[in-house]
């Protein structure tokens, strides 16, 4: 009840005078004394009902305004807490990594997205690996240490990488052995060989890129000794049965959040890198 109505409560101590003067009428009548006295005793009783009445409106308003207040305090917690936790990494800065054979435009499109969703230009960087045909992963993982460290120094204090195929094992060997966890906040791969390719052990190549993807190699089982995924870097695969390049089992990586889709391609228009879904997740993990 709010104060307004307690102010009103009184009414119905004025409807109990009016009821009992009606009784009065019906009612054999006294001495002009006796209904003096009458009139007063109602009088004393209908203003201590007023003031009961009014009282208790104002302990009512009092009570319902505390209840209110806690509520709303409560219920403001409630969502500050869910704001806090909707905010996400807060990442200002993303490094895009190719794989085998690939190129900075191969994140044409997801790039776009991003600038369009309102992302400057320059806190976005896709670039070439200086040997994207046979670059062994530590070496890429070098160049990917300048790429980070030149975002930085444009501002951005929360960056995140997206890596494809094996990009995401140059990313990995980058964060896990050359300190990167350090500088990155988030590592999203799509579509990586985090446990290898069993075709690339068959290779009668001595070609570094293909020795390093070999599922029984060194490189990899180095890769995934615990901890695969050290902190406080936040870990995501992402990838789809419809992969027809690598296996679902290869990509999953224990310690990371785990995306599986389907119907997606490793790459082309309908890959991995193109697809409107992918990019919404990975807008979500930052």
């Amino acid at each position: 009840m709010g104060y307004g109505a307690a102010m009103r409560a009184p009414s119905s101590a004025w409807l109990s005078l009016l009821l009992l003067v009606a009784a009065c009428g019906r009612e054999p009548v006294g001495t002009e004394a006796d209904a003096g006295a009458e009139q007063a005793d109602a009088g004393s009783a209908l203003e201590r009902d007023a003031g009961t009445a009014v009282d208790a409106g104002v302990d009512a308003g009092i009570d319902a305004g505390f209840d209110a207040a806690i509520d709303a305090g409560f219920d403001a917690g409630i969502d500050a807490g869910s704001m806090s936790v909707d905010a996400g990494l807060g990442i200002d800065g993303i490094v895009f990594v190719h794989g085998i054979n690939g190129s900075a435009d191969d994140w044409n499109t997801m790039v776009d997205r991003f600038r369009n969703d309102g992302w400057p230009a320059d806190r976005l960087i896709a670039r070439a690996y200086s040997d994207p045909r046979w670059g062994c992963n530590g070496t890429n993982a070098n160049q990917l240490s300048g790429w980070v460290q030149e975002l930085s120094g444009r501002g951005a204090t929360r960056i995140a990488i997206v890596a494809h195929s094996m990009g995401g094992l140059s990313s990995r060997y980058y964060l896990q052995r050359l300190g990167g966890t350090s500088s990155v906040a988030l590592l999203v791969t799509l579509g990586t060989m985090h446990h290898g390719l069993s075709n690339s052990c068959l290779s009668p190549l001595p070609v570094c890129v293909w020795q390093e993807l070999c599922q029984s190699g060194a490189f990899i089982t180095d890769l995934n000794t615990a901890p695969a995924t050290p902190g406080p870097t936040k870990w995501v695969s992402i990838f789809s049965t419809g992969d027809q390049t690598v296996p679902v089992a290869s990509s999953q990586l224990t310690g990371a959040q785990n995306i599986q889709l389907t119907g997606l391609a490793h790459d082309g228009v309908n890959g991995l890198q193109n697809s409107p879904l992918v990019y919404q997740h990975v807008k979500d993990s930052m």
